[in-house]
Parts: C-alpha cells; structure tokens; sequence
C-alpha cells in the first residue's frame, strides 16, 4: 500500500479568496484514505488580517472572519481527520497574532484536536525517512531551502509553504562513509501550495496566479519517496 502525507500548508481560513471547495476535495480524499493518508499542517491556515504583527500586514477587509471564527473553523474542518494529523507548524499569517498578543492560535486549535504543535519548524520521521517542515520565509525561489539544506544533514525531504507554489525536486548530494566510500543520495525539496486563489494582495503586487492545491509526500512499496502534486 501507497502510503501518503498530505502536505496542507496555506490554508487561510477567513481569507474571501480562499478556494474552500479545493480543499473540501482533499478533506474528502483524506476521509476515504483513512488507513494510508496522514496529515502535517504546514501554517497560514488562519490568515489573520490585521494592523501589525509580522512585516506582512494584510488586510482585515480582506477577511470575512475574525481570528476566534477562523480558528473555530480550523478545529471544525480538520476534526474529522484529527487522528490522522502527525503535527501542526506556525506561519507568518499566525505569528502576527502572537507578536501583537503573545497567543499562538493554532497552538489552541492543536491543543483543542489533540495533536502535537511543532511552532516554527520540526524534524520528524515518517516511516523511516528523515522529514523537515516549516512554513518558510522570504520570497525567493528557494533562498530557504538553501539555508535548510546547508544547516542540517541527513534529510530525506525538506517541507516548506509560504510562497503559494507548488513543485517538488530531488537534489542530489553525495554521502561519504568512514573508509571513504562514496554513495548518492537523494533529498526532496517540495514546497507545499496554497488554497488562496488571486487574492487582492497579489493582484496588486503583479504576482503571476498559482496552482491551487496540495503537494503530497508518498512512500511507495519499494520504500522509495516521491512527490504527488494535487490529486
């Protein structure tokens, strides 16, 4: 059996813009997959509108729930699939409300579905593969997972949201024993998507649309990982 992690990241709950019917088809899919779907949250699920907080204020007339809605929402939506969760991450979308408040929303929405909240970023391993996640930060097109990738060894998967794309490429690094033998190796750079579609923010800044969707994490019966991107 295909195992797989749905990699949910920028859900923005409360966002007008947000595509909930997407993302009703992979609460749907999880649902049916029960026995070999897992899910990590991967931030922005709340997006959290507002004055201040982090560099990236938005805007509350862009929501049509207050941050307590959204969070109810969250908890609502993902019950059903809370056995299924193996953590939450934190966004930037979230931390505006920590550093205005010093509460950390999904830390309550973790805690209210009993599963584990990792803050800012977590190593984990998923049936033998070493996984890092984080949401991510900054706009360039893989400045994060540079920093990543030359902090920490032994990865087999690098997990980041934040820029609303979709993709996923294995980077090749080559692994030296102790007697000096050479072996390769293979890491996987997937960066998550988005549930927001065209929001105001990115019409105004020229951003190029983005595909609306999840990445998916699989471990295949040869115990090989690859990357699904939507269903």
């Amino acid at each position: 059996m295909i195992k797989s992690l749905w990699l949910a990241g920028c859900i923005h709950e409360g966002e007008k813009s947000q595509d909930e019917a997407e993302l009703q088809k992979y609460m749907n899919w999880a649902l049916r997959n029960k026995s070999s779907v897992q899910i990590c949250i991967c931030g922005d699920s709340l997006d959290c509108g507002g004055f201040c907080g982090t560099k990236h204020v938005g805007s509350t007339w862009n929501n049509n729930l207050t941050p307590q809605q959204q969070l109810d929402k969250f908890v609502k939506r993902f019950n059903p699939v809370k056995d299924q969760m193996i953590g939450i991450i934190k966004g930037n979308h979230e931390k505006r409300i920590e550093d205005m408040t010093s509460v950390k929303l999904l830390k309550v929405a973790a805690d209210q579905l009993g599963v584990p909240y990792k803050d800012a970023s977590s190593i984990f391993t998923w049936h033998g593969k070493k996984i890092f996640v984080a949401h991510g930060a900054g706009g360039s097109y893989d400045g994060d997972f540079k920093k990543v990738l030359d902090t920490y060894e032994g990865l087999d998967a690098v997990i980041l949201a934040h820029t609303h794309k979709l993709y996923a490429e294995p980077v090749r690094r080559y692994v030296v024993n102790a007697v000096g033998a050479r072996t390769e190796k293979k890491i996987w750079k997937i960066r998550v998507g988005s549930f927001l579609d065209n929001a105001d923010y990115a019409k105004f800044a020229l951003h190029a649309p983005t595909p609306i969707g999840s990445a998916i994490l699989q471990l295949d019966e040869n115990n090989e990982l690859n990357v699904r991107l939507g269903l």
